[in-house]
């Protein structure tokens, strides 16, 4: 069958679990993209999908105004190829493989296209080649295959007589194609991960910056705090002193009265109010140096 049309899939978006999903997970990836190559590539999407690279795209659509072409409502990548190659795979095989795509298949665009458009295309094209076999089970194969290229493992088990021996005559076919697809879908995904590397990265950045930042506010603070320390001591240290100067002054009204001027009595009376104040904020034991005589004859208790 030749390919009459090539398909554009547009309108892909995150669905709500994807988006959750991504909330909730986090991993970080290799910084150098090179060493992708030496992983298995089951192993290499099933990383991204731990990581939170958006899957599921809730509709496929098409620009072309050609006939037969899947509506923008059908969810389904597997229909749209049945559609343009004029196969059906069977019901129960079909979901399993849509399930295997919805959830390991993520939109990534690259040069103008996606990874959904690339792989519906794939398909198409593989399609046109003779197998030698069922075209119903050449479309199976190609879907199976591409399902083991994305998770390490075949989505179409329990296959009947008639489907294995149509696997077994096309194996070679069936193994070639996998590894056509994953060469291609490998930008795709290198392409991802360089991105998820670079948020990383930034990521990493700001955090270091937020560390900065926290530590500096935490040694602001702790100069603040021993700054407050020493001011407090400070006070209390003048309290202390004031303290005296009352004892002092009541010695020298108490050996000489007339020694001690009106005013400066008076004044030294509304000090000593304020000297109690400060010692009852700063806890000192001000009754320790003040006889009741003394408190008495300030005014003080």
């Amino acid at each position: 069958m030749k390919r009459t049309e090539k398909t554009t899939a547009k309108h892909l978006s995150f669905s709500a679990s994807s988006l959750h999903f991504l909330q909730r997970k986090a991993f970080v990836l290799p910084s150098c993209i090179g060493r992708w190559r030496g992983l298995s590539f089951a192993l290499l999407l099933a990383v991204l999908w731990l990581v939170g690279i958006p899957v599921g795209a809730k509709s496929l659509a098409t620009v072309s105004p050609q006939p037969n072409v899947v509506s923008a409502a059908d969810t389904s990548m597997v229909a749209y190829t049945e559609k343009k190659t004029c196969t059906k795979i069977p019901s129960a095989y079909k979901n399993k493989i849509d399930s295997v795509l919805k959830e390991n298949l993520y939109v990534i665009e690259l040069n103008g296209t996606n990874s959904w458009s690339f792989t519906t295309d794939f398909v198409i094209k593989e399609m046109e080649s003779d197998w030698g076999i069922s075209k119903d089970n050449q479309l199976m194969f190609i879907w199976d295959i591409i399902c083991k290229q994305l998770t390490g493992r075949y989505a179409c088990d329990n296959k009947d007589s008639n489907t294995l021996n149509d696997f077994r005559i096309a194996v070679k076919n069936v193994m070639s194609c996998g590894q056509r697809y994953k060469d291609g879908i490998m930008p795709f995904i290198e392409k991802k991960s360089a991105e998820f590397n670079q948020r990383s990265a930034e990521a990493e950045r700001r955090s270091a910056e937020a560390e900065r930042r926290s530590a500096e506010a935490e040694r602001r603070s702790a100069e603040a705090e021993r700054r407050s320390a020493e001011a407090r001591s400070e006070i209390i240290k003048t309290t202390i002193n004031r303290l005296n100067n009352l004892v002092e002054f009541f010695g020298l009204y108490k050996k000489d009265p007339s020694s001690v001027k009106q005013d400066e009595l008076k004044f030294m009376q509304r000090s000593a109010k304020e000297i109690i104040q400060d010692c009852k904020e700063y806890n000192i034991d001000y009754k320790s140096k003040l006889s009741p005589e003394v408190r008495k004859f300030f005014g003080v208790e």
